[in-house]
């Protein structure tokens, strides 16, 4: 059965590391899943994981799951201190395959592009539109008295924010995903009222 491994919280925050993460927990398993595995294995990366030699992670974590083979990108590192590899794990018994990386494509130059506000480079690096997601929340009441309705999204601390800037969009309720509406974005400080 095909699965797809993924760590909470993400392991540079559990190291100390902050982190800005490109989508919810819940976003992320979604998109897992539309990827088309069989099962998503979520594993809670702890303080005591992260020590885990790589001989002990792949007992401790992949045997339990019943893993045989692990296809992961080269240069693919686990363990305390980065020391397994795909080849540690052909060592241990594993049929471990590598697959190369999609070129220019990365996390960091994601990130990059999004604090930039480069939002057509982020959205082709994803392979999708970039999303924000989080409750909407009380504001200041100033939308009556701009002609049309305003909603203020309360954004997890940890989900990356792009750039300021004015950007076309889309908004979904919870209650109807598929129902999608029209919107202006507008991030960071608003000049008309003197706040954020």
């Amino acid at each position: 059965r095909p699965a797809v491994v993924t760590f909470d919280p993400h392991p540079r925050a559990v190291l100390g590391y902050e982190v800005q993460l490109l989508t919810t927990l819940e976003r992320r398993l979604e998109l897992l899943a539309e990827s088309g595995p069989e099962d998503i294995l979520l594993v809670e990366f702890t303080a005591e994981l992260s020590r885990l030699t790589p001989e002990e992670f792949a007992e401790a974590v992949l045997r339990p799951f019943g893993v045989r083979v692990v296809v992961a990108g080269e240069g693919f590192r686990f363990g305390a201190g980065r020391a397994g590899d795909l080849g540690l794990l052909r060592g241990l018994g594993f049929d471990a395959r590598a697959v190369p990386l999609v070129e220019e494509i990365s996390s960091s130059r994601i990130r990059e592009a999004l604090r930039d506000g480069n939002i057509p480079l982020a959205a082709r690096l994803l392979g999708r539109p970039p999303e924000l997601e989080g409750p909407v929340v009380a504001g200041d009441q100033r939308g009556g008295t701009l002609g049309f309705p305003t909603a203020n999204l309360a954004v997890p601390r940890d989900l990356l924010v792009p750039g300021y800037g004015i950007y076309a969009g889309a908004a979904r309720l919870a209650d109807a995903p598929a129902e999608a509406h029209r919107t202006a974005l507008s991030i960071g400080v608003n000049p008309h009222y003197g706040g954020l």
